[in-house]
C-alpha cells in the first residue's frame, strides 16, 4: 500500500482510496473492519508526524478506529482507540468508553489464556498496552518481560 512507502503523496492517495472503498458501500457493514482501520492508521500516522500537533487527524484517526471496533471488537482496532483518546487526554477514570473498551480487550485476550500461557507476540503487546493505559504497572512489567523474551515478528 501506498502509505508504507512514505514518499510524498502517498499516504494522501491511499487514504482517497480507503475512503473511495468505504464511501461505495451505503451501509458500511459490508467494508472489512481492516479496511476502515486502515483509514484509521493513516490518520494517526498524520497525526505522529505532525510532532502530536494535528489534532484533526487525530480526531478523525479515532473517529475511523471507533468504528472498526463498534463493526468488530478486535484488538487491533479497540488498542489504537484506548491509546488515541489517551493521547486526545483522556483518562480511564473519566472516560466510561476506554473503560468499555478494556473490559471488551481484557475478554478478548482472556479467551486466550493467562498471560504466562501466551504465545502469540502481539497478544503479549496488546496485553502489555492496555496494562501501561490502565497504569497497571506490574502487569505492564511482567508483559514487557514475556515479549523480551519472545522472538517478535520480523516486519
Amino acid at each position: 500500500m501506498f502509505f508504507r512507502r512514505n514518499r510524498e503523496g502517498d499516504r494522501d492517495r491511499a487514504l482517497q482510496t480507503v475512503l473511495q472503498i468505504t464511501s461505495s458501500c451505503k451501509d458500511g457493514t459490508a467494508v472489512s473492519p481492516d479496511v476502515i482501520c486502515l483509514a484509521g492508521r493513516i490518520y494517526k500516522d498524520k497525526f505522529i508526524t505532525s510532532n502530536y500537533e494535528d489534532r484533526e487527524s487525530l480526531d478523525k484517526a479515532i473517529e475511523w478506529y471507533r468504528r472498526a471496533f463498534d463493526l468488530s471488537p478486535l484488538e487491533y482496532s479497540g488498542i489504537n482507540l484506548i491509546t488515541l483518546l489517551r493521547a486526545r487526554g483522556e483518562t480511564f477514570e473519566n472516560n466510561s468508553e476506554m473503560q468499555q473498551i478494556a473490559v471488551v480487550l481484557n475478554s478478548l485476550l482472556g479467551r486466550k489464556g493467562a498471560l504466562a500461557n501466551l504465545t502469540e507476540y502481539w497478544d503479549v503487546a496488546t496485553y502489555f498496552e492496555v496494562s501501561v493505559l490502565a497504569e497497571d504497572y506490574p502487569k505492564a512489567c511482567q508483559a514487557a518481560l514475556k515479549m523480551a523474551i519472545m522472538k517478535p515478528p520480523i516486519w
